[in-house]
């Protein structure tokens, strides 16, 4: 029966060479890997807003109505540009008690919003929770970067080093050379990740919100596809 393709014991596939017209299989690797950059987040992105509760379903969305533009005004007063202030869920739903009654309603109206000065982001969210009072809410806090463009090169450039080597090594066990590239597709690239789930009804605090940035990776994944010889 014979031996296989070398392509087939490095675990790749194969294709019929299309510059020449010829039937003989073209051997191929293909290697996946993932590179990381290290730098320390300047920005903030946080989902604000107000939830009021009460036993009239006109009356808790009149009273949400009311007190969500107090937030969005301190935002814009702060110097926030509109484009770093999005909607992101306007919520009417009944309460219920165990056994399934309704007992009231409550409004829930959330916003988006990026702080780019890491700097200030512990008092902003301070003073929206100022005017919130007991209504005010911050969820799914996240730290990023202004420009990752600069990181995911790096990460880029690293996820390709670390394909040719996996590569490399294959080549190796299958007692063959590595060719030129055929491609590389850049798979994914990580988003910032969460500072801290959530607080909520924060009212009554006495100081702005800490906010250490650390470090955060930015990972992106490629695939690279080399000529075997």
């Amino acid at each position: 029966a014979g031996w296989p393709p070398l392509g087939a014991l490095a675990g790749c596939g194969t294709a019929a060479s299309a510059e020449t017209g010829s039937s003989t299989p073209s051997r191929s690797v293909a290697a996946t890997a993932t590179g990381s950059a290290t730098g320390v987040p300047d920005q903030l992105v946080a989902n604000v807003g107000i939830n009021n509760q009460g036993s009239s379903a006109s009356d808790v969305l009149s009273e949400n109505n009311a007190k969500t533009p107090a937030l969005l005004d301190d935002l814009k007063n702060a110097g926030i540009d509109d484009k770093d202030v999005a909607t992101t869920s306007v919520d009417l739903s009944p309460r219920y008690d165990d056994n399934g009654n309704i007992t009231g309603y409550q409004a829930t109206n959330m916003v988006r919003v990026t702080l780019r000065d890491l700097k200030t982001a512990g008092e902003r969210l301070d003073s929206l929770v100022r005017i919130g009072g007991d209504n005010a809410r911050v969820q799914g806090i996240s730290l990023g970067f202004n420009e990752p463009d600069a990181l995911l090169t790096k990460a880029r450039i690293d996820a390709v080093k670390r394909a040719r080597t996996q590569a490399e090594e294959m080549a190796k066990a299958a007692d063959a050379e590595l060719g030129q590239v055929r491609t590389i597709t850049d798979v994914v690239a990580s988003p910032g990740l969460p500072y801290t789930d959530a607080y909520a009804s924060a009212g009554a605090a006495d100081s702005s919100v800490p906010i250490a940035a650390g470090s955060q990776d930015l990972t992106v994944q490629v695939k690279v596809v080399f000529e075997l010889r």
